[in-house]
C-alpha cells in the first residue's frame, strides 16, 4: 500500500482563514481592496460636498446672529445715553480740543485725510455704556479683507452706520415711531472710487447714484438694523441700488409704506 501524502491544514492563525482578493492576491487580516478603498473615497468625497454648503450656511448664519447681538447692545448702550442726557441724541462729530470727537471714537489732531489716521475708540459717546469697543461696533460679515476695502484709520471704526438724521434730536420727538425709526444699521461708505469704507453713517439718498453711506444688504440681500426702541430686526432692499459691492448691495432703507420715515424727520 503507497501510503497517502500528509496535507497542510489550512492557516488559522488568531482564528481566521488566509483570504485572497479577487485578483487572488491575498489580503491580510482586516485588509481592503483596491475597489473597496476607491468607493470609500468616492463616499466621502460626496458627503463631503453634500455637507460644505451646508457648513458654510451655518457659519453664515453664526455671523448674522453676533451682529444681531452686537447691535442689541448698541440699543443698550443707547438707551443709557440718552437716560442721562435729556434724551437727546448725540452728534455725528464735534470738533473739540485736540481733534474731532466722532460718535465711534476720538480722532487726535483731526479731522485729518487719507487713510490709517490715529482712533480712540475708548472715548465713542456710547463707551461708557459697553462692556468692550474692540468688536461691538462691529458686522462680523462686514468685508474688511476685500481689496476695494481703504482703511480710514489705523484700527476698524465702526461698521455700523449712524443715521445721521437722528443727530441732536430729541426723542420725544419720536414718542410714537420708536419701533419703526432706525439708529445703527450694517452699512458701507463710498467716496475713493472705486474702493469703499466702513459705514460710519447712513443718509438717505434721493439719488441712488450718489457717493454716500448706504445701508449693506450683506446678509443674504438683507441689512440688520437696530431701532429707537431698542429691538434688532433684518430689512431688505426696497428699491434701487446704488451698487453690489463685496457681497452685498448698497442702497437705501425703506419703511413698509415705502417712504423713508424709517430715517425719522
Amino acid at each position: 500500500m503507497i501510503p497517502m501524502q500528509s496535507q497542510p491544514l489550512p492557516d488559522r492563525q488568531a482564528g481566521r482563514l488566509s483570504a485572497a482578493s479577487p485578483a487572488g492576491r491575498p489580503v491580510g487580516p482586516g485588509g481592503f481592496t483596491l475597489i473597496e478603498l476607491l468607493v470609500v473615497i468616492a463616499i466621502i468625497g460626496v458627503v463631503t460636498s453634500i455637507m460644505l454648503p451646508a457648513l458654510g450656511a451655518v457659519r453664515r448664519r453664526a455671523r448674522q446672529g453676533v451682529c444681531l447681538s452686537h447691535l442689541h447692545q448698541l440699543g443698550l448702550a443707547s438707551t443709557m445715553y440718552l437716560n442721562e442726557n435729556k434724551e437727546t441724541v448725540w452728534p455725528y462729530f464735534q470738533n473739540v480740543s485736540g481733534g474731532r470727537k466722532w460718535w465711534f471714537g476720538f480722532e487726535p489732531g483731526g479731522p485729518g485725510s487719507g487713510a490709517n489716521r490715529p482712533l480712540d475708540k475708548s472715548r465713542s459717546v456710547l463707551a461708557p455704556y459697553l462692556s468692550t469697543t474692540s468688536d461691538t461696533f462691529q458686522c462680523p460679515t462686514f468685508p474688511y479683507e476685500d481689496s476695494e476695502y481703504f482703511p480710514k484709520f489705523d484700527r476698524h471704526g465702526a461698521s455700523y452706520g449712524f443715521n445721521v438724521r437722528l443727530a441732536n434730536d430729541r426723542l420725544a420727538q419720536y414718542a410714537a415711531e420708536e419701533s419703526s425709526v432706525f439708529l445703527f444699521a450694517d452699512a458701507i461708505h463710498f467716496d475713493f472710487n472705486p474702493g469703499f469704507n466702513e459705514g460710519h453713517y447712513i443718509t438717505h439718498n434721493a439719488n441712488a447714484a450718489m457717493a454716500s453711506g448706504y445701508a449693506h444688504f450683506r446678509h443674504q440681500g438683507a441689512a440688520q438694523a437696530v431701532m429707537l426702541d431698542g429691538h434688532a430686526a433684518a430689512q431688505t432692499l426696497d428699491g434701487p441700488a446704488f451698487t453690489e459691492m463685496a457681497g452685498g448691495e448698497a442702497g437705501n432703507l425703506v419703511a413698509h409704506d415705502g417712504s423713508d420715515s424709517i430715517y425719522g424727520r
